[in-house]
């Protein structure tokens, strides 16, 4: 079968440009669950910090503002793997930390409307992954059926995912309110 030439130079154009976003979200492959969490634990103490990258990523690259921030030099040199993979998609690592404390913060609202579930994972972390409780708390296993990332974390890490939960809604709503305040301020102009 003859294929004209146009044809087969646009053919191979829309293919090249469907197999763009695959090759991106491939490079993203390689950033783990465990880098993205141990920056999110990184930057828990630092919301000030932690608000900064999140609105603008790009930060990490600029000498001067890794000046005005020691720990976070010091955290590269440490973790030189995160480093990397920062500088490698500033937007994109920073979008998978946004994306975990979101989950996070869903998994606080959660509990914080069944607090008898709240209490027994607090006390038993495990019990999220018991298919006997599950069996009896079924808006439990429906929370986590549809949240794949906590669930992940409930079973790899469940003491410690717990004690994460703790602290993401001021998180959240500091990031809220610094976004409203800039929205009112780009309004004014």
């Amino acid at each position: 079968m003859y294929f004209p030439k146009k044809l087969f130079l646009a053919t191979l154009s829309v293919a090249a440009l469907l197999a763009i976003p695959v090759a991106m979200r491939a490079a993203d492959a390689d950033v783990t669950r465990p880098e993205v969490h141990q920056f999110d634990a990184f930057l828990n103490p630092h919301p000030e910090l932690g608000s900064q990258l999140t609105h603008n990523p790009g930060l990490v690259k600029d000498q001067a503002f890794l000046k005005k921030h020691p720990e976070l030099e010091q955290f590269f040199k440490t973790h030189p793997q995160i480093r990397q993979e920062l500088n490698e998609d500033p937007n994109g690592f920073m979008s998978k930390v946004d994306a975990y404390r979101q989950e996070v913060t869903a998994f606080d609202q959660f509990l914080k409307s069944h607090p008898n579930i709240h209490k027994d994972l607090v006390a038993n972390p495990r019990l999220a992954d018991d298919s006997s409780y599950l069996a009896k708390h079924p808006e439990l296993k429906q929370f986590l059926d549809s949240h794949g990332g906590v669930h992940a974390e409930l079973q790899s890490d469940p003491a410690n995912f717990m004690s994460r939960e703790k602290g993401y809604e001021r998180w959240m709503q500091d990031r809220s309110h610094k976004r409203a305040s800039a929205d009112k301020d780009h309004d004014r102009d």
